[in-house]
């Protein structure tokens, strides 16, 4: 299956996936998790009145700026209010259709599979348990672990390294796009589904490997490609 460049996708060796919004239905409040966390560090003046930064880049600034007096009272106050925000969307959360169907498949062909979240650990592995994924990935990355988050490419990375996989052998999966961004700075394809966290217009803009409306479309992506060059 070629993407919209014409380039053809090689079978990898491994498929990471996105967690909310790719596995599991989108489910975070994000408008509300943003306000409290623009509140915090405007208050902490590590973000200027007016600016606007998604979740991600907030936590990712905070992150970055490891020599700041208030850091450490930054990274807590973020830490807590997105931990609030996993816990409560842990109960809503329902697994996206085909995402088990898809894991299988990819499984019996002999491929690894692994999962690079923004979503904290705690809450990360009793979601997973929950919908009945956790013993169909061999390795998962939070932004616990990642120390940085989507769109930052460090999870990615990382989850290739535990897998053993060359980034040139792995197909990226997400729905948003800090995923595409991520995968991107990764130097690895991606393909996208619809429904998440993004609206398809802004998907299309920003130039995936691939848009799909359903998991089950991974089989025949890997069935009909042979080569992705970069």
């Amino acid at each position: 299956m070629a993407d919209p460049t014409g380039r053809i996708l090689t079978i990898p060796q491994a498929v990471i996936f996105d967690f909310e919004g790719t596995l599991v239905d989108f489910q975070w409040r994000l408008a509300e998790a943003e306000a409290e966390a623009t509140e915090v560090l405007v208050r902490l003046q590590m973000l200027e009145p007016g600016e606007k930064l998604s979740y991600a880049e907030m936590m990712n600034r905070v992150l970055s700026e490891d020599e700041n007096p208030v850091q450490p009272a930054g990274l807590a106050l973020l830490s807590e209010i997105y931990d609030r925000y996993d816990a409560e969307a842990l109960g809503r959360w329902r697994i996206r259709p085909g995402a088990l169907e898809a894991l299988e498949q990819l499984k019996a062909r002999g491929l690894k599979t692994g999962l690079v979240s923004n979503v904290g650990r705690a809450v990360l592995d009793a979601a997973l348990e929950r919908v009945g994924l956790i013993s169909w990935l061999d390795e998962t990355v939070s932004r616990n672990e990642a120390g940085r988050l989507k769109p930052d490419p460090a999870g990615i990375i990382m989850v290739c390294e535990r897998l053993h996989c060359s980034l040139n052998g792995v197909l990226y999966v997400g729905d948003s796009l800090d995923d595409i961004r991520a995968a991107k700075e990764a130097g690895v394809p991606v393909a996208v589904i619809q429904g998440g966290q993004d609206r398809l217009p802004e998907i299309d803009q920003a130039d995936p490997s691939w848009i799909i409306k359903e998991l089950a479309e991974l089989t025949a992506l890997l069935d009909n490609g042979r080569k992705l060059d970069f």
